[in-house]
């Protein structure tokens, strides 16, 4: 079943409560036209019964691997993915969701031109789909953009997206820079990660071509939407400028500032005010764009969110979009 004149790529996938769907996934895996992988299921402590499935795709292909996360290892997906990381054989390493699938060459496609291109890794477009990838009509792209000349910024604004099933990398790359997951996070973690690689690294292959299928359900955590979720997108960029301190331009600077206000305005708004006031204190104060009257204009709109549920006069006057 494996060619061994191909490299072998490594597919882990972090997977909890997923028997319902991992089988489309792994479906989709073995539909490659490329033969030599290893896919390794590390599971996160389901309950359904995704070890009876599991059991029966180990037994029809020992390309499956099905592991548990170590006990000593922080529950979450993070932590699964590190540990698939460690125990990889491969020499690409390509990380994927338990609900998503692959296009048929998508490991074929990103190979060869991370290979022909000499690049440390391949970035490809991805589609969203509802119910079934048949469906063409229903096909979304997750972004329009997946490099520009100003990756590292246009992703840290957004304005391009990678999904974290869209990057293969060489393992080699990851494990020389220290490219891991940080296993405090609960949102935000692929944005961190990738943020860190492409501050390191923007000169990588992109296909213009989507080669995967992000699945858009309501228990995916990015349609989610809670003040504990975007508190972790606030940690995530805070930790980014903590890794990176001393090495982000003024432009990187600018965009991070940008966010911490949209996310200190929310916080107030929706009456998180403990994590209102930590951003206040821990970013806002610092941010020199802002006056001393816009900063008090903003402090003014805390207190009165606080007291009387409304104080939007004030936080609308104060932006960094100048």
């Amino acid at each position: 079943m494996k060619d061994n004149n191909q490299p072998l790529v490594s597919i882990i996938i972090p997977s909890y409560n997923r028997a319902d769907l991992i089988g489309e996934t792994l479906n989709s895996i073995k539909a490659q036209t490329i033969t030599n992988w290893e896919c390794i299921v590390v599971d996160d402590g389901s309950t359904d019964n995704t070890h009876e499935v599991m059991v029966g795709f180990c037994e029809n292909d020992n390309r499956i691997q099905f592991v548990q996360r170590p006990q000593d290892k922080p529950k979450g997906a993070n932590a699964c993915r590190n540990y698939g990381l460690e125990i990889c054989k491969g020499q690409y390493v390509n990380w994927l969701d338990s609900d998503d699938m692959y296009h048929p060459e998508k490991l074929q496609k990103q190979i060869s031109s991370i290979q022909d291109n000499e690049m440390p890794f391949s970035v490809c477009k991805s589609y969203v789909f509802n119910t079934s990838i048949d469906e063409s009509e229903s096909l979304l792209l997750k972004s329009q953009k997946i490099k520009t000349q100003d990756s590292f910024n246009d992703f840290i604004s957004k304005h391009i997206i990678i999904p974290i099933q869209a990057p293969i990398f060489k393992k080699q790359f990851l494990i020389d820079n220290d490219f891991y997951f940080d296993e405090s996070l609960q949102a935000g973690q692929e944005w961190e990660l990738f943020a860190r690689i492409l501050h390191k690294e923007t000169n990588y292959s992109d296909l213009n071509e989507p080669l995967d299928y992000i699945r858009n359900h309501d228990n995916n955590i990015s349609n989610n939407i809670s003040n504990e979720k975007y508190w972790h997108y606030y940690l995530a960029r805070n930790m980014l400028e903590n890794k990176l301190e001393g090495n982000l331009s003024q432009k990187s600077k600018d965009i991070l500032n940008i966010f911490y206000l949209f996310i200190f305005k929310r916080f107030t708004r929706l009456g998180s005010f403990k994590y209102a006031a930590i951003v206040y204190k821990e970013k806002i104060k610092k941010i020199d764009k802002l006056s001393n009257k816009e900063k008090r204009l903003l402090k003014m709109g805390l207190f009165s969110y606080k007291l009387f549920s409304k104080g939007d006069s004030f936080l609308s006057k104060v932006s960094l979009y100048k």
